[in-house]
């Protein structure tokens, strides 16, 4: 996307493993981080993981409370049905997608931002995501919107790791990051529900990571 502000990067972080990972990313400049509480059912627990990673990252967390925001949307993590237009590519995703909160976050980091006199923003996101608003589209869009709402003056840029998500989690693991920190599930807010969308790529990223781990050719490295 936009070209990288060597100035101060805020990655906007729910304390899941995609955001963690990000955190753990090398940075040109300053990192900061930032906790949305929208309100979301799963807020407590994401909060406490947030600040667990930021605690032991060494970075400075911002927490931002809009909790009302919740009551305006759907899914599991308003908790109340899904969107009659619910995006996903099966029933258990289209329970738990919650419209335009990708969008809601990147605005809300683009105020903090500004006044920052710009910079980068950074999500964790899933480039083969089923959800339009995860995918490198959405975030060119969000650049390009959030450019427009601020002076000509303030450069910003909206970004996402360029690999899989598997690679950005190697990486940040090698860099220091403690999976068991973090939270990962659209459902609940005091434990994994392991049944969730969010949970089920939690195991399936995990046991990926440690296969990955094992292998003959990571034990000679």
């Amino acid at each position: 996307m936009g070209a990288r502000d060597p100035r101060h990067r805020l990655v906007l972080l729910s304390g899941g493993l995609d955001s963690a990972a990000v955190l753990y990313l090398p940075a040109a400049g300053e990192t900061r981080a930032m906790f949305v509480d929208y309100g979301q059912a799963t807020g407590p627990g994401e909060e406490c993981a947030a600040q667990a990673v930021s605690a032991a990252r060494g970075v400075e967390l911002e927490m931002v409370r809009v909790g009302d925001l919740a009551r305006l949307g759907a899914g599991t993590l308003a908790n109340t049905q899904q969107s009659v237009l619910a995006d996903g590519a099966f029933e258990q995703q289209r329970e738990e997608w919650f419209p335009g909160r990708n969008l809601m976050l990147a605005a809300t980091g683009m105020i903090a931002l500004a006044r920052s006199g710009g910079g980068e923003l950074a999500f964790g996101a899933v480039s083969d995501s089923c959800y339009r608003d995860a995918r490198p589209q959405f975030f060119q869009s969000a650049e390009a919107a959030i450019r427009e709402s601020l002076p000509a003056s303030i450069g910003v840029a909206v970004t996402v790791p360029s690999g899989s998500r598997l690679e950005a989690l190697r990486a940040a693991c090698a860099a220091g990051l403690e999976p068991r920190l973090t939270f990962s599930c659209n459902r609940r807010a005091d434990r994994h529900c392991w049944r969730c969308t969010s949970c089920r790529d939690r195991i399936r990223l995990l046991t990926e990571l440690s296969t990955a781990k094992s292998a003959p050719g990571d034990r000679q490295r």
